[in-house]
């Protein structure tokens, strides 16, 4: 005879959150042991709170990586994306502009073997505005994650309106 139980009285299994009766050593869904669910809880527990927004280092290497990630993982989504946007699509057009002189210089001195043109291509791509909007919009996004880190450290301890 099969009775019938309350589901109310039913816990999640923290493994596969099916609901399982709480004097359960094995979860009959997923086969894994819940006899240690407080531990279990402990360390659900401590991964949320890791999971919460980055320091001020992590933003930061975060940043170097790609940047606006720190942006990103502070909550501030949007921003994030606005500087990987920016600095990403200035060095995809610096690229653009910058790839069909170095290859004209160099096809030239593959031809002629004179690598004077060479040279030169080192002072003309220093004048490229591309460039320059993406290392300001780069370093902008290290001074923009300290700006989020310390306008949250207001508001969280009230200061801020």
């Amino acid at each position: 005879m099969v009775e019938k139980v309350d589901e109310s009285k039913r816990v999640k299994c923290p493994w596969c959150a099916e609901l399982i009766m709480p004097e359960a050593l094995i979860c009959p869904f997923c086969r894994s042991k819940v006899t240690d669910l407080p531990a279990v809880e402990k360390n659900v527990d401590k991964a949320k709170a890791a999971d919460g927004p980055p320091g001020m280092l992590r933003a930061m290497v975060l940043n170097l990586v790609c940047p606006g990630l720190g942006a990103w993982r502070l909550g501030h989504k949007i921003r994030g994306a606005v500087f990987f946007f920016l600095v990403t699509a200035s060095l995809l057009i610096y690229a653009a502009e910058v790839v069909p002189v170095i290859q004209r210089e160099v096809d030239i001195a593959l031809r002629t073997g004179k690598t004077t043109g060479l040279t030169k291509l080192e002072t003309n791509m220093r004048s490229n505005a591309w460039f320059d909007i993406a290392f300001y919009a780069y370093v902008w996004s290290f001074f923009d994650i300290i700006f989020l880190i310390r306008n949250a450290k207001k508001t969280e301890s009230g200061g801020g309106s």
